[in-house]
């Protein structure tokens, strides 16, 4: 479950996949009664056309399906897309800001969001982050698990390398036992070795 206000599936790039996003002009009932879940839900909880259907929060609380939205991942690449259930929060349910903006516009952004957090709230530190910095977490995680893979390949190669070796040399041993047993010395060895 998530709270979260009017702009955000817009502002975040969610896809709609059928029914509408919370309504502005509908905010009373939109808060009090309405529920986007996404396609995760849908078929978890296998429900067939899922608009206007009600479901049963913490056994008292009963929200109208008004959308389903494709799954997304909203804590990261590695972790399994689970049921969501978005719900409209008034503001004194809502701890992030999400703004988007172009790539060139982001350091002065960032820059005035800094700068009105201080004048509303200055004696809290401004924690403001980069999606970017996110994913960046993300690609490092995945590029370290390709490295040691790559060194478990490698561990194995040299592994199986030696394995052979190991092999040829005992058989080399093992047959040169049989023929100094059989009474043919090394020098007729190795004449067999070269012709």
């Amino acid at each position: 479950m998530m709270n979260i206000g009017h702009g955000y599936i817009n502002t975040v790039g969610i896809t709609l996949k059928e029914g509408r996003g919370f309504d502005p002009i509908l905010e009373k009932t939109d808060l009090d009664h309405s529920v986007i879940v996404n396609e995760k839900f849908v078929q978890d909880f296998r429900i067939e056309d899922p608009i206007g259907k009600r479901i049963t929060v913490a056994d008292t609380l009963n929200f109208n399906i008004i959308a389903v939205i494709k799954n997304f991942y909203p804590g990261g690449f590695w972790q399994p897309i689970s049921p969501m259930a978005l719900f409209l929060s008034g503001p004194e349910r809502l701890y992030y800001l999400v703004v988007r903006a172009s790539i060139e516009d982001l350091p002065d952004v960032n820059e005035f969001l800094r700068s009105e957090w201080l004048k509303v709230i200055p004696n809290s530190p401004y924690e403001g982050f980069f999606q970017e910095e996110r994913l960046t977490e993300a690609k490092d995680i995945n590029k370290n698990i390709k490295y040691i893979y790559i060194f478990l390949a490698i561990m194995a190669i040299i592994l199986s390398a030696i394995g052979l070796y190991t092999l040829v040399s005992q058989y080399y041993q093992q047959d040169q036992r049989n023929r100094n047993t059989e009474g043919s010395g090394i020098i007729n060895y190795k004449y067999c070795i070269v012709t």
